[in-house]
């Protein structure tokens, strides 16, 4: 069970990026490359939620053990936003994030 925080007084850490000029990757590379960055951060994947949106974008959620990831994508903006939900830390958070940045941005 998650301690709260004494400083923050939560119970978990989220981390957010909003990344704009980017070409959003398509469907099957995006969702590979969080998998894999969630994995990467040592979490365990519990479920997964996809929801395409008309005329264009779309949203994936990963339930993990450790709380939940999820991603949304502008295309016709080109940006995507990035939300982290940690149970076990900060730095759990970041690092499901950076893995996630690093993994689309190469």
């Amino acid at each position: 069970m998650s301690e709260l925080n004494k400083e923050t007084g939560t119970l978990g850490s989220r981390c957010h990026e909003d990344i704009f000029n980017f070409d959003v990757p398509d469907t099957e590379v995006l969702r590979k490359a969080c998998r894999e960055a969630i994995v990467d951060a040592g979490c365990s994947i519990r479920g997964y939620l996809y929801v395409l949106f008309e005329p264009q974008g779309e949203t994936h959620v990963w339930v993990i053990a450790e709380s939940h990831v999820a991603v949304h994508t502008w295309p016709e903006r080109q940006a995507l936003a990035i939300d982290v939900f940690s149970c076990i830390g900060k730095e759990s958070a970041k690092m499901i994030l950076r893995h996630i940045v690093d993994k689309l941005r190469y």
